[in-house]
């Protein structure tokens, strides 16, 4: 009967054990002197529930108490995935890197970090050679010794992890994700991103950079041991909502260009509406000595031969973004979108009227 209906209706479940009082105003209505009312209070109800917004998402109809344990372990896992992808999208503060970090490095390895020491070098000082990883890993920041509960316990942690762990303020919601190549100097790399701090006068200290190499659990990655990493920078890059192109110089034959993982980055944020910025490894005066059709002509994107260090991850980029015609579409895309970004850097240069004498 009606006041049966109405009692289950109240006395639903709602999230973690609460109750809801669904109906609840005109429930009064109905029970007069602990009698139940007739049909037209009982349409009153159904009206007052299906007016509600879970009624008007449910169809109409009351949610019962299975549909609403469903929700509630829905929105716990919606929840848990969501700080799960926030802590994996952290960045460092890039006035920690171009001060601790570089100190850090000197004061561990010495003479061997210097200004030709490149990230795929430092990657082998820190975690040892192919074949030999983490048999002498070098403990930076204590990385190597910090418990990964993600890993059920086992020690080695991403240096983004130790760094937020030991220094406070220095990791926070990535606010640029950094599109670059391992093949980079460490050095060079880190002063660029110095350079283009003070460029767009950002304080270096509130600036929190996505970077791979710092960011990334290592352990897992160098290991084979990661979920899809194609997925996974995507989903990163996207949820942090801008990429700054780190490239080492569009006047020669970039390294940047030539490595599948960077034109997939370009590609993605393009399809999915991301922002991006540029900053060169070399000056906006060296910028100035060519022309831009000279720099248009430098910038040379070919996706069928772009390279990845896993060859398992550059055939799987390329089947994404290659298509039906070989990858002409992605090169129009990625060169494009260089060469609306060296005219625009170009453009705001200082140096405004050699730069206009160029262009023209």
């Amino acid at each position: 009967d009606a006041l049966a209906v109405l009692y289950l209706v109240r006395r639903r479940k709602c999230g973690a054990g609460k109750q809801t009082l669904l109906g609840s105003c005109c429930f009064s209505k109905i029970l007069v002197d602990g009698k139940a009312g007739g049909p037209q209070e009982a349409r009153q109800v159904d009206a007052q529930v299906r007016d509600t917004e879970e009624g008007r998402a449910n169809g109409g109809k009351p949610i019962t108490p299975a549909e609403e344990e469903t929700r509630a372990t829905e929105g716990e896992t919606d929840a848990l995935e969501k700080e799960k992808l926030r802590k994996r999208t952290q960045g460092i503060s890039v006035y920690f890197l171009v001060t601790k970090l570089e100190e850090e490095l000197e004061k561990v390895f010495g003479s061997d970090y210097n200004d030709e020491t490149t990230f795929v070098e430092l990657e082998e000082m820190l975690w040892g050679k192919k074949g030999q990883r983490f048999i002498n890993t070098v403990d930076l920041f204590g990385h190597a010794t910090m418990e990964n509960k993600e890993r059920g316990g086992k020690p080695g942690v991403s240096l983004c992890t130790a760094i937020a762990a030991q220094f406070e303020g220095s990791v926070s919601d990535a606010t640029l994700f950094i599109s670059w190549t391992w093949r980079y100097k460490v050095k060079k790399f880190l002063q660029t991103l110095r350079a283009h701090c003070r460029a767009d006068e950002k304080v270096m200290k509130n600036t929190f950079v996505w970077i791979c190499f710092l960011c990334n659990d290592q352990f897992d990655w160098l290991s084979g041991e990661a979920n899809d990493g194609v997925e996974a920078f995507g989903t990163v890059l996207e949820h942090i909502g801008k990429v700054l192109c780190v490239v080492d110089d569009v006047a020669q034959k970039a390294v940047y260009f030539q490595r599948i993982w960077t034109v997939f980055e370009v590609y993605t944020a393009k399809k999915k509406g991301v922002d991006l910025e540029l900053a060169l490894m070399i000056s906006p005066e060296e910028m100035l000595k060519f022309t831009l059709g000279f720099l248009q002509e430098a910038i040379v994107v070919n996706v069928m031969e772009a390279e990845a260090s896993d060859k398992k991850d550059e055939t799987r980029i390329r089947g994404m973004i290659a298509g039906q015609d070989e990858g002409a579409e992605a090169n129009s895309i990625v060169k494009g979108m260089f060469v609306d970004l060296v005219t625009k850097m170009l453009m705001e240069s200082p140096s405004k009227d050699p730069v206009r004498r160029s262009i023209g």
